[in-house]
This record gives C-alpha cells, structure tokens and sequence, in this order.
C-alpha cells in the first residue's frame, strides 16, 4: 500500500485495517505491522488515516449492534495506535426509531464509551453523512452536537466528505457557494482547525 502510494504521488492514505463489510476480523500480523511502520516512516505520507468498517452504527442506543458499534470504535482506535495512524475516520450512522436528540446523544455517548476504554492519542473524526433515509450528521449543526456532547473534545475532528456536503444540500458547484459552505461550516461547528476532506 505504502509503495502504491508513493508510485501516485500522494501525500497521505486512508484504508481499512479489517474487512470494511463485515464483523469479523483477525488480529494484526506483528509482522506485517512493523514492515508496515518502517515502510511510512521512511516515506512521506502523512498523516495517516484508518477508516472504521461500513457495518457499525452508534447513532441509534436501542439497536442490537450498538454495543457491538461501540466496541468496534475501541478496536480501531487500538489498531490505529498499533499501526501508527493518527485519525480513525468513523461513519455517524442511522437514526433508525430515534428522533434526532436520541440519535444525537447516542453517538455522543458512545465515542464517551470508547474514549474511556482506550487512553491513547489517536483522534476520531466525524465524517458527515448524505443524508440518506435516517441519516443522522448530514449537518454542521448536528456534527457540533454531537462533539459537544463528547467529554474528550481535543481528540475528535471531522472528516468533511465533499460529496457528502453537496448530496446533503450544501451548493460546492462554484467557488462562491464553496466559499458560503466553509464559512457556514466554521460558523456552525466551530471545528475549522479539526478539519479534513475527502
């Protein structure tokens, strides 16, 4: 992945460390983690970005996979610090039966479960949804309650998902509407320093 990388010319990556589609995962391979760091340290790809698997789902408390969602989260924050990625990039999730303040705390809550459970200094960042059925984080105003609600606010941020802004409502067409949707952005979330794009 490292070498694909560079052979592209990029200056970070983002992947998955287990299958993005499914539950169920090995450990890491020691070895492959060492090759793994050795081979980032002497490039030039940073920071780097471990993106939590498709399936997990903490914006809704009383569905069966939201312990499970949780526990997920303190996976991937393990394994981020084992492979030396500073972000884990998570999917919010869908609402389902909740109204949006149940949805909200439920996310919040759940990152406050996850934080708890491992003390290390790999970020979380939010990144926001389409807005697709019932999507929860489709907003900068819901992005902001949802890191308001998160006891650790220096280790979250928010991955802003272009495509996801402009299916979402956000106007990304021109430079001007591009402009108005950053400064709605900074305005409503607060988070212009937590920021990266996709």
């Amino acid at each position: 992945m490292v070498e694909r990388a560079e052979v592209r010319g990029c200056e970070t990556i983002q992947f998955f460390s287990r299958n993005p589609r499914g539950w169920n995962y090995d450990p890491l391979n020691k070895k492959e983690v060492e090759e793994f760091r050795v081979l980032i340290k002497s490039s030039n790809l940073f920071p780097i970005f471990l993106h939590l698997p498709y399936l997990p789902n903490v914006a809704a408390r009383n569905s069966k996979y939201y312990r499970r969602s949780v526990n997920s989260i303190v996976e991937d924050l393990k394994r981020a610090e084992k492979l030396g990625a500073q972000y884990v990039i998570i999917h919010i999730g869908h609402r389902l039966e909740s109204d949006e303040d149940q949805a909200i705390e439920a996310v919040s809550q759940g990152i406050n479960q996850a934080f708890d459970r491992v003390k290390n200094s790999t970020l979380l960042l939010l990144e926001n949804t389409a807005g697709q059925g019932t999507e929860i984080g489709y907003s900068f105003e819901q992005l902001r309650r949802i890191i308001d609600g998160v006891q650790e606010q220096k280790k979250m941020g928010i991955c802003l998902d272009t495509a996801h802004c402009f299916e979402a409502g956000y106007d990304l067409s021109k430079k001007d509407g591009i402009e108005r949707t950053l400064e709605s952005f900074d305005q409503r979330s607060g988070w212009k320093d937590s920021i990266f794009f996709t």
